[in-house]
This record gives C-alpha cells, structure tokens and sequence, in this order.
C-alpha cells in the first residue's frame, strides 16, 4: 500500500489551463452549442 501511494504522488498535476482541444471527428463542429441548446 505505502508502495503504491509513493507512485501515485509522483504523477505531475495538470492545470485545466493546460488541457489541449481534442479533434472529435466531421460533424462535431457545433456539438457543444447543441448541447448548451439541450440544457438551457
């Protein structure tokens, strides 16, 4: 268990400001405006 806590800390934290964008395909252009259309 300490072992693998040790392991688990080392892990390097990332900030949401560094997340990159993800292409998700053809078609998907819009699809968060679709969902804020659902939602709101």
């Amino acid at each position: 268990m300490k072992f693998w806590l040790e392991q688990k800390s080392k892990k390097p934290k990332v900030s949401f400001i560094e997340l990159k964008p993800k292409n998700w395909g053809n078609g998907t252009e819009k699809t968060s405006e679709e969902i804020d259309k659902i939602l709101y």
